[in-house]
C-alpha cells in the first residue's frame, strides 16, 4: 500500500529552505568589488586575461597570478545586469544550495532539516557578512565533493564527475587545492584501510586523481596556480594583517554565541563518530578534523569546513528516528515559528538593506565607508601625479572609474618585489604614522578618512607631511593636494 503524501513535511522543509535562503541575504560589501570588476570588464572587451598590474602606480606592470579570473568574469556580466541586488541574491542562493546539496541524498526528517538549518544558518552570519565572494561562489563544490565519495560506494565510476568539478574550480578560486588535498585524502586512505563491504578500486581511484590534477591546469596560468596557493599559506603578512586569515578566535572571541554553536557542532560530530563506530568513516574523520585545526589556524576555512562536513553530519542524522509528527499541534507551532522568522528576515534582510534599490551610496555605507560624494568630485577631477590612498578604498575606486594609479588596492596585501611590499609600506605609514616613510615617497596627493590621524596630521602641516591643501572634505573623507 502506497504512502499516504506527507505535505506538512513537504510544507516545513520548503519553509526551511526560505529561511535559509533569507537569511542569507546580506548587504553587498565586498572591499574588492571594483578590481574585480574591471578584471572582468577588461576580459570581456578584449577577450583576454589580464595579466598585470594596470591600477596602481607603485607596482604598475607587476605580472600576477590571479586564480579568480573566471569569478571576475562573472561578476562583471551579474553586476552589469542584476546590479548589487542580483548579486546579494546569488549569495543566499549559494549558502541554500550548500545545504541543500548537503540534505537532500539523505531521509531526514524535518525537526532535523530545522537544526541543520540553523547550524548552517549560524555558520552563513560567519562567511557572508561581505555577501557575494569568489571564496563563496565555490563552496557548494565541497558537498558536491563529499557526496560524490560517499555515493562511490555502490556507483564507483560517479567519480569521474570530479575532474569536471575540479576544471571550473581551479579557475574560480585558488582554494581547489584545498578540494583537491580532501580528495587525495578521501581516496588514500579508502585505499590503505581497504575498507570492508567497500572494496578499493584501486584503478579508478588512481585515474581519477590524475584527471583532477591534469584538469586543474587547464586554466590561463597553469601550474603557476600552485605557486600562487602556496605563497598565501606561507605568507606571514596575511594572518598577521589581514583578518580573515588570522586565527579563528583571534577573528571570533570565544564569548560570542556563534563561537559557542560552533564549539558545539564539532562536538556533535566527535559523538557521531564515536556512536557509530564504523571504520568506514575514518576518511571523513581524519578530513573534518584537518578543517577543524585549519579553521582555528586561520578564520578562513570556516567556510569549507562548514560546506564538506554538513553532508557528513546529516549521513549520522539520518540514523537517529524520532517521531515527532504527533500531535499536530506541533507541526502547526513550527511553521508558524519558521513563517514568523522569515517574515522577520524580509524585513531586516531585504526592506531593512533596500535590497532593490541598492546602490553606490549603500555600498559605500555596508561596507568601508567610502565616500560617493567624493567619487563623483574625483569622477570629474581626477587626482594627478602619485597619491597615497586608504587601503579598503582602493578597489572601490578602481571599480568606480576614476583616471588615475593608486598606492595600494586589495590585491596586493601580498605582492613583493626586491624586498618591497607597498601594502607594509602603507600599513607602517597609516597606522604606526611613519611619517619619515610617508616623505621618501613625496606624495602628489593623499585620499583617506576625515577622522584619520594622518589626514589631522597634514591638517597641521607637520614637518615631516610637508604642505598639504585640502581640496574636498566631508564627514567620511579628505582629499589632499601637495602644495609645491
Amino acid at each position: 500500500m502506497d504512502k499516504k503524501p506527507d505535505y506538512w513535511s513537504k510544507f516545513l522543509t520548503w519553509l526551511v529552505y526560505s529561511f535559509i535562503f533569507i537569511f542569507s541575504i546580506y548587504p553587498y560589501s565586498d572591499t574588492d568589488w571594483g578590481w574585480h570588476y574591471r578584471y572582468g570588464e577588461y576580459f570581456i572587451k578584449t577577450g583576454s586575461v589580464l595579466r598585470k598590474d594596470i591600477f596602481s602606480w607603485t607596482m604598475n606592470g607587476f605580472r600576477w597570478i590571479n586564480p579568480s579570473w573566471f569569478y571576475d568574469v562573472f561578476l562583471y556580466v551579474s553586476f552589469k545586469y542584476v546590479g548589487f541586488a542580483g548579486l546579494m541574491v546569488i549569495g543566499g542562493l549559494i549558502a541554500l544550495l550548500v545545504y541543500y546539496i548537503s540534505i537532500k541524498p539523505f531521509r531526514l526528517q524535518i525537526w532535523q532539516k530545522i537544526i541543520l538549518g540553523l547550524f548552517s544558518f549560524d555558520f552563513v552570519t560567519l562567511i557572508l557578512r561581505q555577501s557575494l565572494r569568489s571564496q563563496i561562489l565555490i563552496l557548494p563544490f565541497y558537498p558536491i565533493l563529499a557526496i560524490t565519495l560517499m555515493k562511490s560506494k555502490e556507483k564507483p565510476k560517479l567519480l569521474f564527475f570530479l575532474p569536471l568539478v575540479f576544471l571550473l574550480w581551479a579557475n574560480l578560486h585558488a582554494s581547489f587545492t584545498l578540494g583537491l588535498a580532501i580528495m587525495f585524502i578521501l581516496l588514500l586512505t579508502k585505499i590503505i584501510f581497504g575498507f570492508k563491504n567497500e572494496k578499493p578500486n584501486l584503478k579508478i581511484y588512481l585515474a581519477v586523481m590524475v584527471l583532477s590534477f591534469l584538469a586543474t591546469l587547464v586554466n590561463p596560468f597553469t601550474l603557476g596556480l600552485y605557486f600562487e596557493a602556496l605563497r598565501h599559506t606561507n605568507n606571514q603578512i596575511l594572518s598577521s594583517y589581514v583578518v580573515e586569515w588570522m586565527p579563528f578566535f583571534n577573528y571570533f572571541r570565544f564569548g560570542y554565541f556563534q563561537g559557542y554553536i560552533f564549539i558545539s557542532y564539532i562536538l556533535i560530530m566527535v559523538v557521531g563518530f564515536i556512536r557509530r563506530r564504523k571504520i568506514s568513516d575514518i576518511p571523513y574523520v581524519v578530513t573534518i578534523f584537518l578543517l577543524v585545526y585549519l579553521t582555528f589556524e586561520s578564520f578562513r576555512f570556516v567556510g569549507p569546513l562548514l560546506a564538506f562536513s554538513l553532508p557528513v553530519v546529516a549521513m549520522m542524522a539520518q540514523e537517529i528516528k524520532i517521531n515527532l509528527k504527533k500531535p499536530a499541534i506541533l507541526q502547526y507551532l513550527t511553521s508558524i515559528f519558521l513563517v514568523t522568522l522569515i517574515m522577520f528576515g524580509i524585513k531586516n534582510r531585504i526592506i531593512a538593506i533596500n535590497m532593490f534599490n541598492y546602490q553606490y551610496d549603500d555600498y559605500c555605507y555596508w561596507s568601508t565607508h567610502c565616500s560617493e560624494k567624493l567619487t563623483r568630485y574625483l569622477l570629474k577631477n581626477p587626482p594627478v601625479g602619485n597619491g597615497f590612498n586608504f587601503f579598503d578604498w582602493g578597489g572601490y575606486l578602481i571599480g568606480r572609474g576614476i583616471k588615475s594609479l593608486y598606492f595600494v588596492d586589495g590585491r596586493m596585501v601580498t605582492w613583493k618585489a626586491d624586498n618591497f611590499y607597498p601594502f607594509v609600506d602603507y600599513y607602517n605609514i597609516y597606522y604606526k604614522k611613519d611619517y619619515r616613510r610617508f616623505a621618501q615617497y613625496n606624495f602628489d596627493w593623499v585620499i583617506i578618512p576625515s577622522d584619520s590621524n594622518i589626514a589631522h596630521d597634514l591638517l597641521k602641516n607637520n614637518f615631516f607631511l610637508g604642505s598639504w591643501k585640502r581640496v574636498y572634505y566631508d564627514e567620511k573623507a579628505s582629499y589632499f593636494v601637495r602644495q609645491r
